[in-house]
């Protein structure tokens, strides 16, 4: 059983240990149990408990109700806010606690079903910005605080990788009339949601996609771009490296792309220093995204063909 202490559910629920001490001497809402050398700790169950306690008082109900209610009250009453559209943050941070809480019990029915009704209610677009993303930040936290091994944060990421290339197998192949797109990760980086995400985005805007995925070797890519013709080329930096590898890495990309446009997403800190030129171009988020998609089209085909033939 995982431990939490009451550090912990401060920093995975939002409420502060102080008043979560308030809560249980005033109401009773948790009790935790004690170690042999009389050390208090939270089991999963209490973490599940917080969380829905957070979400049900930050729609404005006091907690000298909620701790009057039972599990199954409480349960009724997040399903109610699901059913709300004037309490969109709430309802974004209830989707994502059942997921995180799914992930932590390797429950992949549980995910499933939230997954499910998330997209059902907000739509994909918004289920990966304002629930997933934001998971996945919880997930980094989690491991700041050594509540979520390595086994639990893939098990989560398999889950949601598989959602998103279904997702995209859904929407077909389109044609070229809008653009090509080669997606891929440089050797050492592993984390691939973002590009999935990108790939679904890409698709669902009608453009063509080669998505090659995570760890592709320099001289494969050199291959395919020169098999494929790509008009643009996509890349994250999320792991950690040097800052040397990065500037390095772009510009043996640079001189292989034969002046295709290349955009590069992922960690502020590790592109905010690289030096771009006119070809590359930096994406921070996915909205700024979706415009450059819309601006991009909008574009007359001169233009396009003189800038892929600039510098």
């Amino acid at each position: 059983m995982t431990r939490y202490s009451i550090y912990d559910l401060e920093k995975l629920s939002g409420i502060k240990s102080h008043t979560i001490r308030i809560w249980e001497k005033r109401y009773g809402i948790l009790k935790p149990l004690r170690t042999n050398t009389n050390i208090r700790y939270y089991s999963n169950d209490d973490l599940k408990r917080i969380l829905n306690i957070s979400v049900l008082s930050q729609s404005g109900i006091k907690i000298s109700v909620i701790s009057k209610l039972s599990e199954q009250q409480i349960h009724l009453e997040i399903v109610r806010l699901l059913g709300k559209t004037d309490h969109e943050p709430v309802v974004y941070k209830t989707y994502m606690h059942f997921m995180q809480a799914a992930a932590l019990q390797y429950d992949e029915n549980e995910f499933e079903k939230n997954w499910i009704k998330c997209v059902k209610h907000l739509n994909l677009h918004i289920t990966m910005t304002r629930v997933i993303y934001p998971l996945l930040k919880s997930v980094g936290l989690m491991w700041s605080v050594d509540q979520m091994n390595p086994a639990q944060e893939h098990f989560l990421s398999c889950l949601i990788e598989k959602k998103l290339m279904v997702a995209t197998n859904e929407l077909g192949c389109p044609n070229e009339k809008k653009g090509k797109y080669l997606l891929f990760l440089h050797e050492e980086e592993d984390h691939s949601i973002p590009l999935l995400f990108s790939n679904y985005v890409l698709r669902s805007h009608g453009f063509k996609t080669i998505y090659l995925g995570s760890r592709v070797p320099l001289i494969n890519l050199v291959e395919v771009i020169t098999s494929t013709n790509p008009s643009h080329l996509l890349t994250f930096f999320i792991t950690k490296q040097p800052h040397e590898f990065f500037a390095e890495y772009l510009s043996k990309v640079k001189r292989i792309s034969f002046s295709k446009t290349i955009l590069i997403g992922g960690n502020p800190g590790y592109v905010s220093d690289l030096r771009l030129s006119p070809m590359i171009k930096c994406i921070d988020s996915i909205v700024e995204f979706e415009k450059y998609l819309i601006k991009d089209t909008q574009k007359p085909v001169k233009q396009k063909i003189k800038k892929l033939h600039a510098g």
